[in-house]
């Protein structure tokens, strides 16, 4: 076991898996629909990933709650506005 360098396997294993997303968005419906959910009434999300994978597996989505600016630190803003730029659904308070 003296060769053994925790390192070295994180760096092989990245090798191995370059582009791995640990999140998996198109899984994420699955316990949704184990759960027998077909209609989600208030979405709390940003992210069209997410939105986009439950919708695509014939989930319902009714209303998207918006977040409100007031409840994101101060240092998040920026990380905000580059996501609402990329894609994201932030509503229309940071429109």
């Amino acid at each position: 076991m003296e060769n053994f360098s925790p390192y070295l396997h994180q760096k092989t294993a990245q090798s191995r898996w370059p582009e791995c997303n640990t999140r998996f968005q198109a899984l994420m419906p699955d316990p949704l629909h184990f759960l027998d959910v077909n209609r989600l009434h208030n979405f709390i999300s940003m992210s069209d990933m997410k939105y986009n994978a439950i919708v695509n597996t014939g989930i319902e989505i009714i209303y998207c709650v918006e977040i409100p600016k007031d409840l994101l630190p101060a240092d998040a803003q920026v990380e905000i506005a580059a996501k609402v730029f990329h894609g994201y659904n932030a509503g229309k308070a940071y429109e």
